[in-house]
């Protein structure tokens, strides 16, 4: 497995939530950073940011034993600078056709979430969302297109109710969104939220954050993304899945709790009856780090993550993994 920082860790400095995407011959990583702070989790005064590389040039450095440090090779933008910018959520729906999920976060406040609709992921405008029928809203996993519109995946709370569900909102002119459907707790006391929908050919499956301990992924299936089966538990200690299909095999990144004296970053095929792969580890507070963007890159699978230190001062990565991994 080859390892590369995209991003270096700096004293005081939060870089986080990285998701890429691929434009002609570019690869543009999006990204959070912002000021570290212990007293607020994931750090203030946050920025979405823009570091894109020429895919050849890419391709090149990651085979490079002589380079770890990948920055400085490529073009670091701000793409917005709100008060305190904390999600950066792109996606691919169509050949000139992007979209980027962000978020401004207070304390205390409900969360403002945005989408930007662009030909190329190069993004200076954006609407924020508001769903009828649901109080608040957080964008998490990749957009898809259906029946000529594009679902979207979030969680949030319900108008009326406390607490959170995973949601599958639809839009077919990517200016208004409606709730298509959502999944219940499959009993008391399981909080689930964050969400990844793939079709794996046959079915839609959705992996979902239990944010309750003992923590794990869950799973819920749909033939069309309208009706939702109960969900079941997949595996415990773990957290923020990805999930990704390749080859007709359906594979899931996420916060791995399990390892003792750390925490992990892993790869699992979740149906394929191989055991996982921890692609790295990390000290210090679990929350600085763990999300990640799995696809491929240089003709190999290739995961972008985030990964924490003791001061909470976050690296952005990339993991190359071995050909046939997924």
């Amino acid at each position: 497995m080859i390892r590369k920082t995209v991003v270096t860790r700096q004293p005081g400095v939060y870089s986080a939530f990285p998701t890429f995407t691929r434009w002609e011959d570019e690869v543009f990583v999006f990204y959070r950073q912002a000021q570290a702070n212990r007293s607020q989790a994931h750090g203030r005064q946050g920025r979405v940011k823009c570091w894109s590389i020429g895919s050849e040039v890419l391709a090149g450095l990651l085979r490079d034993p002589a380079v770890d440090d990948l920055y400085s090779y490529g073009r670091d933008t701000v793409v917005f600078a709100g008060e305190n910018e904390i999600d950066s959520i792109v996606s691919r729906l169509g050949e000139n056709l992007y979209v980027l999920c962000t978020r401004i976060y207070r304390p205390g406040d409900p969360a403002r979430s945005f989408v930007s609709v662009a030909d190329r992921p190069v993004f200076t405008e954006r609407r924020e969302v508001t769903v009828a029928g649901v109080d608040w809203l957080v964008f998490y996993g990749k957009a898809l297109a259906r029946d000529g519109g594009h679902v979207f995946t979030a969680y949030g709370g319900l108008a009326g109710e406390d607490g959170s569900r995973p949601l599958v909102l639809y839009t077919d002119d990517l200016t208004s969104f409606r709730l298509l459907s959502y999944v219940s707790s499959p009993w008391p006391g399981v909080v689930l939220n964050e969400n990844s929908i793939v079709w794996d050919g046959q079915e839609y499956l959705m992996f979902i954050r239990q944010d309750t301990p003992p923590f794990g992924i869950w799973c819920a299936r749909s033939p069309d993304l309208l009706h939702w089966d109960k969900p079941q538990r997949l595996f415990g200690a773990a957290q923020a899945p990805m999930a990704f299909v390749q080859g007709g095999e359906v594979h899931l990144t996420f916060r791995d709790l399990s390892p003792e004296g750390g925490t992990a970053l892993s790869f699992l095929s979740p149906f394929a009856g191989r055991e996982k792969t921890i692609m790295d580890f990390y000290p210090g507070s679990p929350y600085d780090g763990g999300y990640s963007d799995p696809g491929c890159l240089a003709g190999s699978p290739a995961v972008f993550y985030y990964c924490g230190n003791q001061a909470g001062e976050p690296a952005i990565k990339v993991a190359l993994l071995p050909d046939g991994a997924f």
